[in-house]
């Protein structure tokens, strides 16, 4: 009897471990994906204020060149 009990704690056991492991590797994969989609984003969002900086930039020197032109 007492060996049968500790068969099926050993059992439960492994069984737990097993799914906390599936659940976290899943957990920790959809962390991963959304942290790659964010600097994505990020990157997205910087080249786009760059362009944006840079075309000012050329604007404002088109500007002054006109201005002292005349």
């Amino acid at each position: 009897m007492t060996t049968q009990i500790i068969l099926y704690i050993l059992a439960s056991l492994t069984v737990g471990v097993l799914t906390g492991r599936f659940l976290l590797r899943g957990l920790l994969k959809r962390q991963e994906v959304a942290a790659q989609n964010k600097v994505k984003k990020i990157l997205k969002d910087a080249e786009n204020n760059a362009e944006i900086l840079k075309k000012n930039r050329l604007l404002e020197a088109k500007e002054k060149f006109l201005q002292l032109k005349s």
